[in-house]
């Protein structure tokens, strides 16, 4: 449990950060959709840019502050640069959220609204989907045991609304 939260700080941290860049405006020339037909208007270059930059960020802090290799960890972080991590992490967290808006597009269903019929399955998809985007790319390609990654989504679901609803 320690090492999924571990694991999901720096995604938080990175997350938090760009929702402050978003609601300040900041850098608006890179507000531009990515494909807007395909992903609606909040999916932006933006975002491209800023999540593997906050994400190495959170891994830089976490480095800091907690012994992240094997010994301590149920795997090992430190074989990875916090710079290598939050590219891998952060272009996941993005690119993961990709296909729920492109399906939401085909359906008829505007940036960051959701339909009255299966709701709660697309409160759930708008949560999960980056979480289980960059849990894939711990498991597959960092070595993260599926006990963590199991972890990793139930802490990450949790934290997903908890967060929202303080940053809202």
């Amino acid at each position: 449990i320690i090492t999924a939260l571990l694991a999901i700080s720096p995604l938080v941290f990175a997350g938090a950060l760009h929702m402050a860049v978003v609601k300040n405006d900041l850098l608006p020339q890179l507000a531009m959709p990515i494909n807007k037909k395909w992903f609606g208007l909040s999916k932006t270059w933006r975002g491209v840019l800023f999540m593997p930059l906050f994400t190495s960020l959170g891994f830089y802090i976490v480095f800091a502050l907690f012994n992240v290799n094997s010994e301590y960890a149920s795997f090992d972080l430190s074989s990875y640069s916090p710079i290598e991590l939050g590219l891998m992490l952060g272009l996941a967290y993005v690119i993961a959220e990709l296909p729920n808006s492109w399906m939401k597009r085909r359906m008829g269903i505007a940036s960051g609204e959701l339909p009255q019929k299966n709701k709660i399955i697309f409160i759930l998809a708008d949560q999960l989907d980056s979480v289980v985007g960059c849990g894939l790319v711990y498991v597959l390609v960092i070595g993260m045991p599926v006990t963590t990654f199991i972890y990793l989504i139930l802490i990450g679901l949790y934290v997903a609304f908890a967060v929202k609803n303080i940053l809202y």
